[in-house]
């Protein structure tokens, strides 16, 4: 039987920057990556009575990475032991998913 160790799935997310357009119309960065995996996601919202209130809402991944952080450091965190694995034999996937734009051609 296959041993638990080998079975393991992580998730990680990376933040990407507002694109130019993005700026253009003034949209604001919402996203806020703590240490631990912890991503905040800080919503501004409108009350009944026309308040305006940002509501958080708190994500936790196996790892959460900044928009300026390199490839080099995503991949050593995330990846280089799983290919190191792979070439020692193992098996192994890596997927990444996300929405058009959000730039997972980037990241890996």
């Amino acid at each position: 039987p296959p041993v638990i160790e080998d079975m393991a799935i992580r998730v990680v997310v990376r933040k990407r920057p507002l694109s130019k357009s993005e700026l253009g119309r003034g949209e604001k960065d919402v996203m806020e990556v703590r240490r631990g995996g912890t991503v905040l996601l800080h919503e501004p919202k409108t009350k009944v009575d026309l308040t305006k209130v940002v509501e958080t809402q708190s994500f936790v991944f196996d790892d959460a990475f900044e928009a300026h952080e390199t490839n080099e450091l995503i991949y050593s965190r995330t990846i280089k032991q799983l290919v190191h694995f792979v070439f020692d034999g193992g098996k192994a996937s890596c997927f990444a998913y996300g929405q058009t734009g959000s730039g997972k051609t980037f990241s890996m």
